[in-house]
Order: C-alpha cells, then sequence, then structure tokens
C-alpha cells in the first residue's frame, strides 16, 4: 500500500526534511504582490487538531521584494515530530508599520509525511 499526501495541500515537507525552504508570494485580494521592501516576516505553524503553535519563528523577505516574495528557512531539528495536517500563516510588518498577514481568507494548508522511522 502506497501513502499518498492529500491533494489541495500548499506545501509538503518529510518528518525531519528541512532543505526546502516554504516560499509565498504575498498578493492582496486582487492578485497585486504586496511590496516588501523594508518589511520584517513572521511564520506561525500549527498542527490542524491543536490551537498551539508549533513553529512562530522570523522569515525572511525573498529575493525580490517588490515582487511580493518571503520565505521561511526550516531550522535544524525543527521539522522532526511534525506528523500530519498543519496549518500555517505569514505575516508581514510593513515598513509603514501596516501589518498584512498570508493569506488573509484562508490558511496555507501543510502536509508533513511522517518518517519510516528515525529522522
Amino acid at each position: 500500500m502506497t501513502t499518498k499526501p492529500p491533494r489541495g495541500y500548499d506545501f509538503y515537507i518529510g518528518q525531519g526534511d528541512d532543505l526546502e525552504d516554504f516560499n509565498v508570494v504575498m498578493q492582496g485580494a486582487d492578485g497585486t504582490p504586496t511590496d516588501l521592501t523594508g518589511a520584517s516576516i513572521g511564520f506561525r505553524l500549527r498542527h490542524a487538531l491543536s490551537t498551539t503553535l508549533a513553529i512562530d519563528a522570523a522569515g525572511s523577505v525573498g529575493v525580490d521584494p517588490t515582487a511580493g516574495e518571503a520565505t521561511y528557512e526550516w531550522g535544524a531539528g525543527e521539522t522532526d515530530t511534525l506528523s500530519g495536517i498543519y496549518y500555517a500563516q505569514f505575516t508581514a510588518t510593513l515598513s509603514s508599520g501596516d501589518v498584512v498577514h498570508f493569506p488573509n481568507a484562508r490558511w496555507l494548508r501543510v502536509w508533513a509525511q511522517p518518517s519510516l522511522g528515525g529522522v
């Protein structure tokens, strides 16, 4: 039997993996990228069946801030206990002081594939 992650997820990661960064384009409801020049980025992740955050950490502005690129780089050991369905959200505090959440109409859905044993 093969286990496949459910469809409709925004990001997939294997338990214990930390190589692939979580990249997004922060944009408004009309699809226009948010200019992140001078912004600070936050990243939050929680299991779908919990109200406790698994991760509450700083992200970073991507290579092209005017294109709304933001990223979260997994820390060493940070995904070792992740397994199952998670919700994620990026937050940008813009240089103007305004705060923007992405996405703002739903959470990003993350699938963390359980390890077969030993991370």
